[in-house]
């Protein structure tokens, strides 16, 4: 049976490789039984540019927005997050990437552009990524491991940037639905669990929220 959340814990539910289309597959069982009172998804980076996961833009948009539907429908907040502009160099070095006619920053923007308008639509949240990597000087390796994935320092940032946006009374639970950023890869592995993905330092913050609420 699906764990049921008391408290402000955090499940990590990223597998990585997976697209929109994946995390629709298992909503149910990654979301629903499990009762959040917040829900947080990431995915776009495979679907537009991982030509082994790739989904088309419009079945992109109608992945996530059915996503939100659901949480909205089962009274879970949704939040959504932008994905972030690669390092187009250090990113064709490791990995194939989905690029017949555009550059993989001009295609995560139109991604970026269908996620917005199917938040502005039901006027839910947006974790806006893309926007601060950007501003913190994008996809360095300080900030990420190979243009793509991310250091403790990017998913540090990630979390910090779903937490502005999310409720700000302490949730009974988050989940995380997402790919291989919210998985954790590289510092998270098979063999080797990591204190250092978004989601686990979300928790984190969500604890340290917690104790301050409990001492003022």
């Amino acid at each position: 049976m699906s764990p049921r959340l008391a408290g402000p814990q955090v499940i990590n539910a990223g597998i990585p490789g997976q697209n929109s289309s994946d995390g629709r597959a298992r909503f149910r069982s990654a979301v629903l039984e499990v009762r959040p009172s917040v829900l947080l998804l990431y995915f776009g980076g495979n679907d537009a540019l991982n030509p082994g996961a790739f989904v088309s833009l419009d079945d992109y948009a109608a992945n996530m927005a059915w996503m939100v539907d659901q949480a909205l429908a089962h009274g879970i907040v949704p939040v959504v997050a932008t994905v972030l502009h690669v390092d187009t160099e250090r990113l064709r070095a490791q990995h194939q990437t989905n690029e017949p006619q555009e550059a993989p920053n001009d295609l995560i923007d139109r991604y970026n552009l269908a996620l917005l308008s199917v938040a502005r639509e039901r006027q839910v949240a947006v974790a806006d990524f893309a926007q601060a990597l950007d501003a913190a000087g994008g996809p360095t390796p300080a900030m990420s491991t190979d243009g793509l994935h991310l250091t403790a320092l990017g998913n540090r940032l990630l979390a910090q940037t779903f937490l502005q946006v999310m409720p700000p009374e302490l949730p009974r639970g988050v989940v995380c639905l997402g790919d291989s950023l919210t998985y954790g890869v590289p510092l998270r592995t098979a063999a080797d669990d990591s204190d250092e993905t978004y989601p686990a330092q979300l928790e984190r913050a969500l604890l340290l929220r917690k104790n301050n609420q409990e001492t003022s």
